[in-house]
């Protein structure tokens, strides 16, 4: 039997996309507004992040629970109350390509607490380590996220924009610009 999403014997291949800061990010480095930029193409990405997930060592998967990669992709949205129904269509594209999404109140403060809540558990799921992919230029919540990871093995990447991301190679992380990702 194949096992399914949560065989904590297979490794993660775990995003989380923290929307406020990549929006927030994409305005800072094109001096664009919101309604001028454009904006990432998700199911670029959502076939670069699924490509994260195939076995390393060259053998298919086979179904054997020590092989292979599971992919989840979690996007954290904050939203201003007054504008539920503003982001729902952006919230609906989102699912779209396969992420699963949290939104919360933006007056609730920096670090999204389901965020990091819900990485931890990931984490804690899992057997063996696998890659946590943080898509954030804000230092604080990717090290809050990822140092975790790491400390427990997992390799960690750090996915946002070049021009504000000198931080990363201090931190251990990996990094990729989402410019580099083909079709985003």
């Amino acid at each position: 039997a194949v096992p399914d999403h949560h065989d904590r014997r297979r490794p993660l291949t775990l995003c989380l996309w923290d929307a406020p800061n990549m929006d927030a990010s994409l305005f800072s480095v094109t001096g664009a507004d919101h309604h001028t930029v454009v904006r990432p193409h998700y199911d670029a990405f959502g076939r670069w992040l699924a490509s994260q997930g195939v076995p390393t060592d060259g053998s298919p998967d086979t179904g054997n629970p020590a092989k292979g990669h599971d992919v989840e992709a979690l996007l954290f949205l904050s939203v201003v109350s007054t504008r539920a129904t503003q982001v729902a269509p952006f919230v609906t594209a989102a699912r779209q390509s396969g992420f699963t999404v949290f939104c919360r109140d933006r007056d609730e403060g920096d670090i999204d607490d389901a965020l990091v809540a819900t990485s931890a558990q990931r984490l804690a799921e899992r057997d063996r380590p696998g890659t946590l992919i943080v898509c954030s230029a804000d230092q604080d919540l990717a090290r809050v996220a990822a140092d975790p990871a790491k400390a427990a093995g997992w390799r960690v990447m750090v996915v946002a924009y070049r021009e504000l991301c000198g931080w990363t190679s201090e931190a251990g992380y990996e990094f990729l610009d989402p410019e580099d990702i083909p079709g985003m």
